[in-house]
């Protein structure tokens, strides 16, 4: 048989401990305080002595009892049997165990009785918000259903439009690469040109005529001409290899140019970590052996910065402009002063700068706010795509691209910007420049 003390009797028991209802219950102080640091044990056959008058009270000729006490009111419950009941059959160990968390539960349940009748009040609340809720859902849902139609047709006439500014952007860049696998092919070929081999056919023939006594004159100075050509073939053949390596690494951003324009149609962004003052030197690699190239002091300023998480060709590309730029601006007359400075620099809200500057001829004040429009050249031969492609990659990377100078003689800077990290997203056919640019570009 189970016991469990109900809400008045809590009151009670509690009452207890504070004394004005020991004589009413019929417990005495004593017990309370056996109880109190007993919480749990067994009565049987008057014992313990001070748990009679608990056994008085409550009707109980034996039982087992447990105190909860840490909720509002202590909590006593008893399992055992009424007096003039034949037998009480003790609690065994896992009967004891299955009591105490029957009492858990219990104290548990009269804890929460007031959470659960506000839950009860919250619930009527809450359906009538997910009904609100199911409007909104349902409202949300026609327009996202017209917003991705109208993004349908505004794809399709953005991927109209930008086919050939893509296509002219992207020749662009692979021009700059193609103008120092050029070069670099010229050297390879003039060094081949150059190597002295013509000494060997004299030495074949000295062979081939058999004679010992000219073979053992000439064969010090036989000697000699193998050693010092060794010499110089190994020399050539060090030049060729580190000549090859720089056309192979031309080659590969010409392969990557090439495969990120095949699949435009529909990709994702590559990022990856990279080192910034890496990539102002690989940019710088590609750019130094272009054509029209003059002597020039070089000034590399690079403090520690963190690595960035970008898409590595198209920074490449952008910084390939910037420098190729610069180094026009110095070889044109009359430029006294001819220094090409890299600088690197820690954006406050995370992030890297990128600077080329350069003291070459200048821009003219009204030239600057047309730097990265499309078609705008300062050259002869120009096309006008370069800049305009490095603001569209800049604005693809989530940072942006800008232009100052001093005038006309007073040199030329051009800034990249890019954040420490930008979540890939999916990319879409380009868009009309006059949409991207005014949001991301800036020219001072």
């Amino acid at each position: 048989m189970w016991y469990a003390v109900q809400h008045s009797q809590l009151q009670c028991l509690h009452a207890v401990a504070n004394g004005p209802l020991v004589e009413r219950a019929g417990l005495s102080s004593d017990a309370f305080d056996y109880l109190s640091n007993h919480p749990q044990g067994r009565y049987d056959n008057d014992e313990p002595k001070d748990m009679q008058p608990v056994a008085r009270a409550f009707g109980l000729a034996a039982f087992y009892w447990l105190l909860l006490p840490n909720y509002d009111h202590p909590l006593l419950l008893f399992a055992g049997c009424a007096e003039g009941s034949e037998h009480f059959n003790p609690l065994n160990a896992l009967a004891a165990a299955q009591f105490a968390l029957v009492g858990q539960h219990l104290a548990a349940l009269l804890h929460h009785v007031p959470l659960l009748a506000e839950l009860g009040r919250g619930k009527l609340g809450l359906r009538a918000s997910n009904a609100q809720l199911d409007d909104n859902v349902r409202q949300l849902k026609e327009t996202r259903g017209q917003l991705l139609q109208s993004g349908k047709v505004l794809a399709e006439v953005s991927r109209r439009a930008g086919m050939a500014d893509m296509a002219t952007g992207v020749l662009h860049n692979v021009g700059n690469a193609l103008n120092s696998v050029n070069v670099s092919s010229e050297l390879v070929a003039r060094r081949l040109e150059r190597l002295r081999l013509s000494g060997l056919q004299g030495i074949a023939d000295l062979l081939e005529q058999n004679d010992t006594e000219a073979l053992r004159e000439r064969a010090p100075k036989v000697a000699l001409y193998l050693r010092e050509l060794a010499k110089h073939l190994e020399t050539e053949k060090s030049a060729v290899l580190d000549e090859l390596a720089t056309l192979a690494k031309h080659i590969d951003h010409i392969k990557a140019v090439v495969s990120r324009q095949q699949r435009y149609a529909v990709t994702f962004d590559m990022a990856e970590p990279v080192a910034a003052h890496e990539l102002m030197e690989e940019a710088l690699t590609i750019c130094s052996k272009a054509a029209n190239s003059q002597e020039f002091e070089l000034i590399r300023m690079y403090p520690e910065v963190p690595d960035i998480h970008t898409d590595r060709h198209k920074v490449l590309q952008i910084l390939v402009n910037f420098i190729s730029n610069a180094k026009h601006a110095l070889s044109v007359e009359p430029v006294r002063l001819r220094q090409l400075i890299l600088r690197i620099e820690p954006l406050d809200r995370g992030g890297v700068r990128f600077c080329v500057d350069d003291t070459g001829v200048g821009i003219a004040a009204e030239d600057l706010p047309q730097l990265f429009r499309y078609g705008f050249t300062r050259r002869d031969m120009g096309h006008g795509f370069g800049l305009h492609a490095s603001a569209l990659f800049a604005a693809e990377l989530g940072g942006q691209v800008s232009g100052s100078s001093a005038g006309v003689g007073g040199g030329a800077s051009f800034t990249l910007e890019l954040p420490a990290k930008r979540a890939p997203v999916e990319r879409r056919p380009s868009l009309d420049p006059t949409i991207q640019l005014p949001v991301s570009l800036k020219a001072t």
